[in-house]
């Protein structure tokens, strides 16, 4: 089951690297639902389909599993964007913690966007969660 939940996962992102029309997202979001439905502990996949509790809800139950950078920044990008500054606060310096060896190059290696809106979107729930630009800077080259 975990196996087919990353495929399907892998998938929707693909799909939406790959997006040049309605019907590549259409094919996004269907992927990203049945990751979904195989494993719940999809908080990106949730934040991205605009689902803030349920994404919140997962992160919560993942973080303290696997602290990972991604899911440290998702986790604030999802509390911004439901206006939660005080749990965002509490999560940042986690993030500011993290000290990859090049930063400008690990973000976007291991969290690409081929479309500048979903990054954007993201960038935006950070933004909401009182990140200032000094700190968004290495989350945004």
């Amino acid at each position: 089951m975990p196996e087919a939940a990353f495929d399907s996962w892998m998938r929707g992102v693909w799909h939406f690297q790959q997006l040049n029309d309605a019907a590549e997202h259409k094919h996004a979001k269907t992927w990203l639902r049945r990751a979904i439905e195989l494993d719940a502990n999809l908080a990106p996949a949730r934040y991205h389909l605009g689902q803030y509790e349920e994404a919140l809800r997962y992160a919560r139950q993942a973080l303290p599993r696997r602290p990972v950078p991604f899911g440290l920044r998702a986790f604030i990008a999802i509390v911004g964007q439901l206006g939660r500054i005080e749990e965002a606060a509490a999560m940042r310096p986690q993030v500011a913690a993290f000290r990859a060896a090049d930063p400008n190059r690990f973000w976007p290696t291991t969290s690409p966007y081929a479309d500048p809106a979903h990054f954007a979107h993201l960038i935006e729930g950070l933004r909401r969660a009182g990140m200032a630009e000094e700190e968004l800077r290495p989350h945004t080259l």
